[in-house]
């Protein structure tokens, strides 16, 4: 519905607007693929205190590249994304992980682009940026059952 949403307003010139709900979006598919790899029902409520007690533990967590794997930047969705390779690479073949490589790369291009702050912007992003977060996006959501 998101993504809906934000083709109506990107073709309407409001790209700002657009590229929030795209990242929103990308928040949401990575978040739930967190909580599932995490043994959560896709379905189930996850109560607040439980997903601020997952990143949490997840900035404490070093990933393989020694970083720990979420940051302290709100909404970190990068950090969802590095949790999944991070858990799954293990036990992963090799087209898996390069999905969750992918996954990785992919996040960042978008967390790049968004921040929940776009919700207090006045200024306008350019097209050019929805035209780099929209693909970006859609990779997700063509995933989201499989990440």
């Amino acid at each position: 519905m998101r993504v809906g949403e934000a083709d109506v307003l990107s073709q309407a010139g409001h790209w700002t607007a657009a590229i929030y709900l795209l990242g929103y979006a990308v928040e949401m598919c990575l978040g739930a693929a967190a909580f599932q790899a995490a043994g959560y029902d896709i379905r189930q409520e996850i109560p607040r205190d439980e997903r601020l007690a997952k990143a949490n533990q997840l900035k404490a967590i070093p990933g393989a590249d020694g970083k720990r794997l979420m940051t302290t930047d709100p909404h970190d969705f990068v950090g969802w994304a590095r949790y999944l390779e991070w858990h799954q690479s293990p036990t992963a073949d090799a087209g898996r992980k390069v999905v969750l490589q992918e996954a990785v790369r992919r996040a960042k291009v978008v967390y790049q682009h968004w921040r929940p702050e776009l919700r207090y912007k006045t200024t306008t992003d350019s097209e050019r940026q929805l035209a780099v977060v929209r693909p970006e996006s859609e990779w997700f959501l063509q995933r989201i059952d499989t990440l």
